[in-house]
């Protein structure tokens, strides 16, 4: 149950903030534009035990005992990524021409995000929500470096079917293999 709570929350802060900032990156240009996009981004690029183990440092640093806030926090630091992207890709991809239009026609900007801001961005936002909650599922490191001591660690390998491990290490093996292959 908990980890169902974890992704349901970590998901609904990640399509509330992932959301705000593409917003505010498209809309706006302000003095570390780019920089803020880059440290969005971040948790992507990097090896999910990095930030696995940066969580855990901060967690210890700060002195924050592990728990399910902790565990949400960790999840909403991958997530947010997706839904930033698709919610900004979305975004640029509509025509600012729909707004103006509306503003000109009397609508105040509640009235335009409502509808026509909203109506055009709603699959990106359906989209990055479902891609959230399925990697909230998948990320095993993060969720099991900032955990309670004791807690049972609950992985992703329970739901995969059996020979799993053996799938992934023969194809693991296949790969090594053809890299090494001379050309």
């Amino acid at each position: 149950m908990a980890v169902g709570q974890a992704a349901l929350l970590s998901t609904g802060i990640a399509l509330a903030l992932g959301t705000l900032a593409s917003f505010a990156v498209h809309r706006f240009t302000f003095f570390g534009r780019e920089a803020v996009s880059f440290l969005l981004i971040l948790p992507l690029a990097l090896p999910g035990i990095i930030t696995g183990m940066a969580l855990n440092s901060f967690f210890a640093f700060g002195g924050l005992t592990f728990s399910l806030a902790t565990i949400v926090v960790g999840h909403a630091t991958f997530c947010i990524v997706v839904v930033y992207n698709n919610v900004l890709a979305r975004l640029r991809r509509t025509q600012g021409s729909l707004v103006e239009a509306s503003m000109d026609l009397g609508a105040d900007g509640l009235t335009t995000f409502r509808l026509v801001t909203l109506p055009l961005i709603s699959t990106a936002l359906v989209g990055g929500a479902l891609l959230a909650f399925a990697l909230s599922f998948d990320e095993v490191i993060v969720r099991c470096a900032p955990r309670p001591r004791g807690a049972h660690r609950v992985t992703g390998a329970g739901m995969r079917p059996r020979g799993f491990r053996r799938c992934a290490a023969s194809t693991t093996g296949t790969i090594d293999r053809d890299h090494t292959r001379p050309g």
